[in-house]
């Protein structure tokens, strides 16, 4: 392999862990008949532009460039789709790599998971109950990113792993009482917040999201969806253009949109989930550096965030900050 253009990724970097996967057939039959077990979801994979991408980019690819000719396009493809839906992305080496762990693809799907994933330096994937479990329960992981937003999650799971989310969470416009999703009433002068009427219904099939309507839990006012998509498309252009690993962009995007998001809305979560660990982060002396009043910043951010992950995804071990060597 010469690889001589890196303008843009070169097609046999798709390729490998496809490769690897069906290397396993001659060289380790018992890891490809465990592969052949999980699920590929080829048929929905097959409406999708990700599909004729594999099948340009690497099933034929693989047989024409590396002369693979005993294996079939279709199970190239399927195995595709066993590396999409069953893939973690491992992040202990720079960039992240992507695995596939046989017990792990056992585990249901929650946007509030009751256990958290994480790797050891090797590679390893250790499953750990992120609060007590009763017996008979489900154990479960999100799929997604669990502090995005619901239509966001919902989302990326259609997109990726082939399913619509009808979890509590998500069945719920109030994410579980955080207000994770909503926007301040432009009603003066109430203060109630903007909630989806039906978050299921967001991004279906059967109805897009032009046709839901967001309502105030307090002064009961609808707006059409199509206003409150502009405002969070207004807010997230902001958000992109940011000038990163600055915490006075970070205090100033609060500024300007705190009287817009709901205090805990995930535009103001992430960037202050940046903020909290930016304080600090440029003093040679450490914290001891730190000014009494970003000092202060600091704690107050740190001890609502943890408030909010605690209660709404008690796996993120990260941002809670119990995570150790160990894992």
């Amino acid at each position: 392999v010469s690889v001589k253009t890196f303008h843009q990724p070169h097609p046999t970097y798709q390729c490998l862990l496809v490769l690897r996967c069906l290397y396993q057939r001659d060289s380790n039959p018992d890891v490809w008949k465990k592969l052949q077990n999980l699920e590929s979801h080829c048929e929905e994979r097959r409406k999708t532009p990700r599909y004729e991408e594999d099948r340009v980019a690497v099933a034929q690819f693989v047989r024409h460039f590396f002369n693979l000719q005993d294996f079939s396009e279709e199970q190239i493809l399927r195995v595709c789709g066993i590396v999409q839906v069953n893939g973690h992305e491992v992040p202990v080496t720079e960039p992240p790599h992507v695995a596939i762990y046989e017990t792990a693809s056992l585990l249901e799907h929650h946007c509030r998971p009751n256990c958290s994933k994480s790797f050891t330096s090797s590679g390893g994937l250790i499953i750990r109950t992120a609060e007590p479990i009763l017996k008979g329960k489900h154990l479960s992981i999100c799929y997604s990113d669990a502090l995005w937003g619901t239509a966001n999650r919902r989302h990326h799971l259609s997109e990726t792993k082939f399913f619509w989310c009808t979890c509590e969470r998500c069945a719920d416009p109030t994410e579980l009482g955080t207000f994770f999703s909503a926007i301040r009433c432009k009603n003066s002068p109430c203060d109630g917040y903007l909630l989806s009427e039906h978050p299921l219904l967001q991004g279906t099939p059967e109805e897009t999201p032009l046709n839901s309507e967001w309502r105030c839990h307090t002064c009961r006012a609808v707006v059409p969806v199509i206003e409150v998509l502009e405002t969070l498309e207004k807010v997230g252009r902001y958000l992109s253009s940011m000038e990163k690993g600055d915490p006075r962009s970070c205090e100033r995007f609060q500024e300007q949109f705190e009287n817009l998001l709901h205090p805990n809305h995930f535009y103001l979560t992430d960037v202050q989930l940046a903020l909290a660990q930016l304080y600090g982060q440029d003093c040679p002396e450490g914290l001891q550096g730190v000014g009494d009043e970003d000092l202060q910043k600091k704690i107050k951010l740190c001890r609502q965030l943890l408030a909010l992950v605690d209660h709404l995804v008690p796996c993120k071990l990260l941002v809670l900050g119990t995570y150790s060597q160990d894992y």
